[in-house]
């Protein structure tokens, strides 16, 4: 028959081992959760310097499509003939667009 002791050690073993198991699992995932989170914030950098980009370019296609596309062409004369008195020579806009 066995001591009680040697019962008792047993059930502690019994019972440590699903407990290491879990600790192992939570290191895990506290290891995996890091770098699921390291590879977020550069996901997120790279979007935002996409997103900036994409800003930059949506400014400059209607700039250009506002001072160079004829359509709007009848627009510049009109905002010449409201602002006659201005000091600003129009010739010049050109170069402060680009």
């Amino acid at each position: 028959m066995q001591s009680n002791r040697e019962l008792t050690r047993r059930s502690r073993m019994k019972i440590q081992q699903p407990m290491k198991y879990l600790s192992n699992q939570i290191e895990r995932l506290k290891k995996e959760n890091i770098q699921v989170s390291a590879n977020m914030w550069v996901t997120t950098e790279m979007y935002l310097n996409v997103e900036s980009e994409n800003v930059i370019l949506r400014l400059k296609t209607a700039q250009h499509m506002f001072l160079y596309c004829p359509c709007f062409d009848s627009l510049w004369s009109l905002a010449r003939s409201w602002f006659v008195t201005s000091t600003t020579d129009m010739s010049h806009l050109h170069e402060h667009a680009t």
